[in-house]
C-alpha cells in the first residue's frame, strides 16, 4: 500500500496577508509621507529582554558589529569624533551633503587655483566611478588639462585609484566585491596607457581619515594644481570632501567635485513646498519632469583626451606608469589581506570586466532574446540570438514580465557594473530612449518603460541616503519601527544565511548568493521579507549578510531594499505586507527550475511538489531528500510578527 501524503495545511496563494495586487508593490500610489511617519515617536522606548534593536542602537560596539559610520544623531546634529569633530551650531534641516554644497560654493576654484604653480591635473577615481566613458569629473579634468596645454602651462592628466581597506571595513564590502575592483583596476590600467595616461593604484594602509592627506602629498609630488572627483553619498565619504574642500585653498589646489552616480542629482527632486520626497511614485514623476526639462542630466561627457606623448620624456610622470618602480603601495594587488576571494575565477567567469564585457552586457539585455533559461551563463555571454531592442521577444521587451520569473534570464544583469561604475546610469536611459522614439518613458506600459523605472528607482535610494543621512547610521526611516523587538535565535539566522530553512524558493535565493554573489531581484525580495517578517530577525543582520557576500553591493540600494521589506523604510505600504511564499514561488518559479538548479536536494522532485515538499508529498518521500523541514509555520510567523510590529516595543 502506497504512503499516504500528509494532509496539504500550507498557505495557500489566495491567503490575504500578502501583497498580490501586484508582483512588484514597489509603485503603489501613495500620497507622500507625513512627517510624523518618520520623526521620533513621543513616548520612551520600552527596555526588552532579547531586544536586538537596544544593541544595534547602542553606540561603537553596535557600529563595529554591523558596520554602520559613528554617526549618531542627537540634537546638536550629526557627530563625528573625526571626520567630522566640530559639529556644533547645526540644525536638523543641514545634512552633510548641504555642507558639502556650502564648501564647493565657499571653496570654489579661482584664478589664483588655476594659475598655480602646479601644471598637472590629477582626477581621483572612486568606488562608483570606475570607467573612462561617461564620466564627469574624468571629463572635467582632461578639458581642464587640455586648456593648460592651450596656455603654455603644462596640463598632463594623471588618474589615481586609493585603495583603503578600511574603510571597506567600516562599509562592509565583502571579498567579491573588491576583487570585482581590483579586476576592472587591471583593466582600466590598460585603458589609461592607451590614452598616455598614468594611472597610480596606491593602497592606504593607514587611519580612513588620513586619506586626504595622502591625495594632497600625491598633488604636491607631482605638481597638481587642480584636482577633480566625483560625489560620493555615504556619509564618511562626505565628510572626508567637506575637509578636503576646506584644506584645498592652503593646499594651493582647486578641488572641484561633480554629480555622477546618480541620473539626477540627489536633492534636486523635492516636492512643491521644498521637500525631499520620502516615497517613490510622486517623486518618479517629478524625476521624470527633471531630465525632461534638462536632457543634459543624461548626456553623455566627452571622453578624456589623450595627453602628449611627450609626457613620457617627463622624468616624473613617465615613472607613472610602471607602477612597480614607485615603492610600496603602489600597485594594483590580485587580493587583498582580509578581503581574499576564494572564488576568484568563477567570479571573473561569470562577471567579466576585462575590453567590452560591460558593454556586451548591456547589449545582450538590451537585444538578446527573451525567455530564455541561463542560470550560471557568464552575464556577457549572449543568448542563441539577438532580435534587437524593439522585439517584442526581447529581453529588454520581456522585462515587466520577464524580470519577476526566477527561472528566466529576464533581468539585466548590469547592477555589478552599475554599482562599480564600469556603466553610467545615463547611458542604460539613453540607450532605452533611442529604441521608444527619443521618449523617456516610465511606469509597467512595457519592458522599456519598466526598466527606466528601475533605473529611477536607484536614484531614489541614493537620495534618500542624501536626505536622511540617518539610514547610513543603522537607523530605520521610519523611527518609531526601531523599537520593534526583534528575535536572537542564531540557529534561525545561520539557517537562512545558508539556504537550509525548509523553504525552497527562500533557500534557492540564499544558495544562489552563496554561490555566485547575486540574488535575482525577486529572490532578494522574498529572502528579505523571510528573515524580517517570518523570522523576525533584525533587517539590519541581513543589510550586512548581502553587503558582504553580493558582488554589486551597493549601500543606498540595499539599505533601501531591506527597508522596504522590513516595512521600517521609504514604504507605500504598512508593515502588514507579508509574502506568502508559496505563492511567491508558484508565480516567480512555476516550473520550479530554478530551485531545482540552486537547490539539488530537490532537483528530482516533480511538478507542484517542488514548491512545498514537506507538505506535498509523503513522509517516507519527504524523508529521502535530505532536505529540512520548514524552521517556521507561516501562519504563526505571520500573527507573531503583526503583534510586534503593531506594537513596537511588545513582545
Amino acid at each position: 500500500m502506497a504512503a499516504s501524503k500528509r494532509k496539504d495545511v500550507s498557505p495557500k496563494p489566495e491567503d490575504h496577508d500578502e501583497d498580490e495586487k501586484a508582483l512588484d508593490p514597489k509603485l503603489a500610489e501613495h500620497p507622500d509621507e507625513d512627517e510624523a511617519e518618520t520623526s521620533k515617536p513621543p513616548t520612551k522606548r520600552k527596555q526588552t529582554k532579547g531586544d536586538r534593536s537596544a544593541v544595534i542602537n547602542g553606540g561603537a560596539k553596535a557600529d563595529k558589529q554591523y558596520g554602520a559610520s559613528a554617526y549618531a544623531k542627537s540634537g546638536d546634529g550629526w557627530h563625528r569624533s573625526d571626520f567630522n569633530p566640530s559639529p556644533c551650531g547645526r540644525t536638523d534641516s543641514q545634512t552633510p551633503l548641504d555642507d558639502l554644497e556650502a564648501a564647493l560654493k565657499a571653496h570654489a576654484p579661482n584664478k589664483a587655483n588655476d594659475e598655480g604653480d602646479g601644471k598637472n591635473v590629477l582626477y581621483w577615481m572612486r568606488m562608483h566611478d570606475l570607467r573612462v566613458h561617461d564620466n564627469r569629473a574624468l571629463a572635467h579634468a582632461s578639458a581642464l588639462a587640455a586648456a593648460r596645454r592651450a596656455k603654455g602651462k603644462g596640463g598632463n592628466l594623471i588618474a589615481l585609484f586609493v585603495i583603503t581597506p578600511a574603510d571597506y571595513s567600516a562599509h562592509d564590502r565583502g571579498a567579491r566585491r573588491i576583487d570585482f575592483v581590483l579586476r576592472t583596476l587591471a583593466s582600466l590600467k590598460t585603458q589609461f596607457d592607451e590614452l598616455d595616461i598614468p594611472f597610480v593604484v596606491y593602497t592606504h594602509s593607514g587611519a580612513r581619515t588620513k586619506v586626504g592627506e595622502k591625495v594632497f602629498d600625491l598633488c604636491a609630488k607631482y605638481s597638481v594644481s587642480q584636482l577633480t572627483a566625483n560625489i560620493e553619498y555615504e556619509v564618511d565619504e562626505l565628510w572626508r570632501d567637506i575637509g578636503m574642500l576646506k584644506a584645498a585653498s592652503a593646499q594651493n589646489v582647486a578641488f572641484s567635485l561633480f554629480h555622477d552616480c546618480y541620473v539626477v542629482p540627489p536633492g534636486r527632486v523635492r516636492t512643491n513646498d521644498g521637500r525631499p520626497y520620502s516615497v517613490f511614485s510622486p517623486w518618479n514623476r517629478r524625476w521624470t519632469d527633471c531630465i525632461a526639462k534638462d536632457l543634459s542630466l543624461i548626456e553623455a561627457s566627452p571622453d578624456p583626451e589623450p595627453n602628449p606623448k611627450s609626457i613620457h620624456k617627463d622624468s616624473a610622470l613617465s615613472a607613472l606608469f610602471d607602477l612597480s618602480s614607485l615603492g610600496a603601495g603602489y600597485g594594483i594587488p590580485t587580493e587583498l589581506p582580509g578581503f581574499e576571494c576564494k572564488d576568484r575565477a568563477y567570479m571573473a567567469k561569470l562577471w567579466p570586466v576585462d575590453g567590452d564585457a560591460p558593454q556586451q552586457v548591456l547589449d545582450n539585455f538590451m537585444a538578446g532574446k527573451g525567455g530564455e533559461t541561463a542560470l550560471d551563463r557568464p552575464a556577457n555571454e549572449p543568448s542563441t540570438a539577438h532580435v534587437g531592442g524593439n522585439a517584442k521577444d526581447s529581453r529588454l521587451g520581456r522585462y515587466a514580465e520577464g524580470r519577476n520569473l526566477m527561472d528566466e534570464n529576464g533581468t539585466s544583469r548590469i547592477s555589478p557594473y552599475l554599482a562599480a561604475g564600469l556603466v553610467s546610469a545615463r547611458e542604460c536611459l539613453r540607450r532605452t530612449k533611442a529604441l521608444t522614439k527619443n521618449r523617456l518613458t516610465v511606469g509597467r506600459d512595457s519592458g522599456a518603460a519598466m526598466w527606466n523605472t528601475e533605473i529611477s528607482f536607484r536614484d531614489f535610494y541614493g537620495h534618500v541616503l542624501a536626505a536622511w543621512p540617518k539610514v547610513c547610521m543603522g537607523h530605520a526611516f521610519i523611527t518609531k519601527y526601531e523599537d520593534v523587538v526583534w528575535e536572537t535565535d542564531p540557529k534561525t539566522l545561520q539557517a537562512w544565511k545558508e539556504g537550509r530553512t525548509g523553504y525552497p524558493i527562500v533557500d534557492a535565493a540564499q544558495r544562489q548568493c552563496i554561490q555566485q554573489g547575486y540574488i535575482h531581484n525577486r529572490g532578494r525580495m522574498i529572502s528579505a521579507m523571510f528573515l524580517t517578517k517570518h523570522l523576525l530577525h533584525d533587517w539590519r543582520e541581513g543589510e550586512r549578510h548581502f553587503s558582504l557576500n553580493f558582488i554589486d553591493q551597493d549601500f543606498a540600494s540595499n539599505n533601501g531594499g531591506w527597508q522596504w521589506s522590513a516595512s521600517t523604510g521609504t514604504d507605500p505600504q504598512p508593515y502588514f505586507r507579508i509574502f506568502n511564499l508559496l505563492s511567491q514561488s508558484e508565480k516567480s518559479d512555476p516550473q520550479g527550475d530554478y530551485i531545482r538548479h540552486f537547490v539539488p536536494e530537490l532537483k528530482n522532485v516533480k511538478g507542484k511538489a517542488i514548491h512545498d515538499p514537506f507538505h506535498r508529498l509523503s513522509k517516507p518521500e519527504f524523508d529521502k531528500l535530505g532536505y529540512p523541514k520548514p524552521i517556521v509555520e507561516h501562519a504563526e510567523a505571520r500573527q507573531r510578527a503583526l503583534r510586534r510590529y503593531k506594537s513596537p516595543g511588545d513582545k
